[in-house]
């Protein structure tokens, strides 16, 4: 065996090199898996899942649009300041931390997890196209709005609003849980507030022309404020012509007009544009015109012809006629020993109670007889019909 001797100088140099190496491998910091704090001041898509840890703060810039690509999933347990565009573009937000949106606007076609704290402070916008799981608190302060078309639930969750949310038509709400409001609510969609859920209104709660407002919980404070629909639309949709108790003459405008006959033996032309045209009590004789138009005969033995354009007629009370004209119509009889004809048009034909006639006319058409003995010719498909 050969034993090398080395020298001492040789010794000093290899240790030297040793702990040289050692702390060149420490000079360089390790990069975590959380995403570490990060600042947004151009243009940038998230194509990755990321989690902003404690502590961590995740800044958007104005006139900064931030992306998430859908199917990606951010985890924040940090913070989250917006004050330019966040697009949530289908992928998921589960918010353990903080988001501030002040000044800014966060679009949502995905989903928000939220069991901490989102505050939308004034000048800030949630658009929300997608599904909100509130299970922490949401502020939407003075000046902040949150619209929604998608879905919002609160189960253990509270909102507290001084701003504008407004609940569009075909979003939906479902409260479990609180909401306190003390700024503005409009509702055109659904809002559920069932049993066990409170709402604390000391603002203002409109429930729009066709919105839908179901309180089986508690809801104290100003009470809510219901807009009437003419046809399923609200009276400032319309350009608005009344009648009298008497037999009135009521012609309508190239406009959408609402006419109303109220009483006596009204004589009602839509003329064009989309009309809500409604007779009252008497027998009134009613056309729509041009346009897509909505008539109603009420009480009475009325005559309804909707001429040109695709046309809902009701019939009301009484014995009554109607005719569709051109286009594809929904022709109701209501009660009343009707007379009802489709003509031209892929019509449909609602007897309602008692003896009704319903001819089809041209085009592919629907007969629906209901009570009674209900006579139904020149109909493709005929339900309910004895002879």
């Amino acid at each position: 065996m050969t034993i090398t001797t080395l020298s001492a100088s040789t010794v000093a140099l290899a240790i030297a090199t040793v702990f040289g190496a050692l702390a060149l491998l420490l000079s360089f910091p390790v990069q975590h898996a959380e995403a570490a704090s990060m600042t947004f001041s151009s243009n940038t898509t998230i194509t990755t899942d990321q989690t902003i840890g404690p502590g961590e703060i995740w800044t958007v810039n104005p006139g900064v649009t931030l992306t998430i690509q859908s199917d990606v999933t951010i985890i924040n347990r940090g913070t989250i300041n917006n004050g330019g565009t966040i697009n949530n573009s289908g992928g998921t937000i589960n918010n353990d931390g903080t988001m501030n949106n002040s000044g800014g606007t966060i679009n949502n076609k995905g989903t928000i997890n939220n069991v901490a704290s989102i505050n939308n402070n004034s000048g800030g916008t949630i658009n929300n196209k997608g599904t909100i799981q509130n299970d922490g608190t949401i502020i939407n302060s003075s000046g902040g709005e949150l619209n929604n078309s998608g879905t919002i639930t609160i189960d253990a969750g509270y909102i507290n609003n001084s701003g504008t949310i407004n609940n569009n038509t075909g979003g939906t709400i479902d409260n479990n849980g609180d909401i306190d409001n003390s700024g503005t609510i409009n509702n055109s969609g659904l809002f559920n507030n069932p049993d066990g859920a409170t709402i604390n209104n000391i603002g203002t709660f409109n429930n729009k022309c066709g919105g839908k407002f179901r309180n089986l919980g508690t809801f104290t404070g100003n009470p809510v404020n219901y807009e009437i629909c003419f046809c399923g639309k609200p009276m400032s949709a319309y350009k608005v012509i009344d009648g009298t108790n008497g037999n009135d003459n009521l012609v309508g405008s190239s406009e959408n007009d609402l006419i109303r006959g109220f009483g006596g033996n009204d004589r009602i032309d839509g003329m064009n544009g989309d009309d809500c045209l409604l007779g009252g009590t008497g027998n009134d004789y009613i056309t729509g015109g041009g346009g897509n138009d909505i008539m109603e005969g009420g009480s009475g033995a009325d005559k309804l012809f909707g001429n040109t354009d695709n046309d809902t007629i009701y019939g009301g009370t009484g014995d009554d006629v109607i005719a569709g004209g051109s286009g594809s119509d929904k022709l109701f009889g209501n009660t009343g020993n009707d007379l009802i004809r489709g003509n031209d048009g892929n019509d449909s034909l609602w007897g309602g109670t008692e003896n009704d006639s319903l001819d089809g006319g041209a085009g592919t058409d629907t007969g629906y007889g209901g009570a009674d003995t209900d006579s139904c010719v020149n109909v493709e498909t005929a339900i309910d019909c004895e002879l």
